[in-house]
């Protein structure tokens, strides 16, 4: 007499085999999303360094918060040649700008909220999360804030 079916060794061991497989594939995978995260980040960044530097050439030197504008209205609005902001666009009046459509996210900051948050001071403080990023309005140094390793990039 012929029984059909599995045994339960044989069940046993295809949920082991399985086990052992996704115990090496999810770690992995893991590591490939962190990486992509990585490269999304520098690649945020220097795109608002190059951004801050257009800025910088264009108002003889000066620094997006040098004349006390925002970080982020001098970077997503229209400037004169002075710096200040202009409503729109038109001959000799908001000539320059604006240098980003909005402030990108930190994809290591899961709060919605404050990824794309720029917190702005003449000292760089340890990374803190508080926001997604940190201007220093001495040096012009845009950084991630939400660790110390990803503010040194």
């Amino acid at each position: 007499m012929k029984v059909n079916g599995f045994s339960l060794i044989e069940i046993l061991l295809v949920v082991i085999i399985f086990g052992i497989l996704a115990a090496i594939v999810v770690p992995q995978y893991s590591a490939a999303t962190q990486e992509s995260k990585i490269s999304i980040l520098i690649d945020e960044m220097q795109d608002v360094r190059c951004q801050i530097q257009l800025f910088k050439n264009q108002h003889n030197g000066k620094l997006p918060t040098a004349d006390g504008l925002s970080f982020i209205d001098a970077m997503t609005k229209y400037t004169n040649a002075d710096g200040s902001l202009s409503e729109k666009q038109e001959a000799g009046e908001g000539v320059y700008g604006p240098y980003l459509k909005e402030i990108p996210n930190n994809p290591f900051i899961s709060e919605s909220s404050i990824a794309n948050k720029v917190n702005c001071g003449e000292e760089t403080p340890e990374a803190d999360g508080s926001s997604g990023w940190f201007f220093n309005t001495k040096t012009g140094v845009f950084s991630a804030n939400d660790d110390i390793t990803h503010s040194a990039l």
